[in-house]
């Protein structure tokens, strides 16, 4: 393996959840919880994506088991959405 580069560091997104975990003692569990709580009557529904608390909930088949369904991503209803651009802003004019 040839030398690393360390002034490139990319921190993943998995890092950053554990470091506000265990050094900020975040409750991540909890926080998981509030996102159930708050997507479960959406996703009953048959939504794909869901407006709530100022932000945009974007959901997808668990890849393994499609009766799961999995809160993908969260992001800012404001902002380009990819995939899930369609479905939400459809909602949103409705």
């Amino acid at each position: 393996m040839g030398k690393t580069n360390r002034s490139r560091i990319r921190v993943s997104d998995h890092a950053i959840i554990r470091y506000l975990e265990r050094h900020y003692g975040v409750d991540v569990e909890k926080i998981r919880e509030e996102i159930v709580e708050i997507c479960k009557g959406p996703v009953a529904a048959g939504a794909k994506n869901f407006l709530a608390q100022g932000v945009a909930f974007a959901f997808e088949p668990h890849t393994l088991d499609p009766s799961i369904v999995v809160v993908a991503t969260v992001l800012d209803p404001d902002t380009k959405l990819g995939k899930y651009s369609e479905a939400l802003h459809a909602k949103r004019k409705s």
